[in-house]
């Protein structure tokens, strides 16, 4: 990494921005944990990554949005109705 913001003319520039978005996600991410409703989480997450919800096991999904497994069960099942 470091040779390709030395080496590259706008190395630096493209690194910095790529961190930045990086960053903003992360912001929101937590910002969302602490104002959203995990039911809210869960739909958010299902809206922006929709292919995953069905390639990826649910405890993931559960940790990424901040709840347990049985709880993720439940929003399911809730939303499903």
């Amino acid at each position: 990494m470091q040779s390709f913001f030395n080496d590259t003319t706008h190395g630096n520039k493209i690194g910095r921005l790529i961190i930045e978005h990086r960053f903003g996600v992360v912001v929101n991410q937590l910002l969302s944990l602490n104002k959203n409703t995990p039911e809210e989480r869960y739909k958010r997450f299902v809206q922006e990554y929709f292919e995953l919800t069905q390639r990826i096991p649910q405890y993931l999904i559960a940790a990424f949005i901040g709840v347990k497994p049985q709880s993720l069960s439940r929003i399911r099942t809730r939303l499903a109705k």
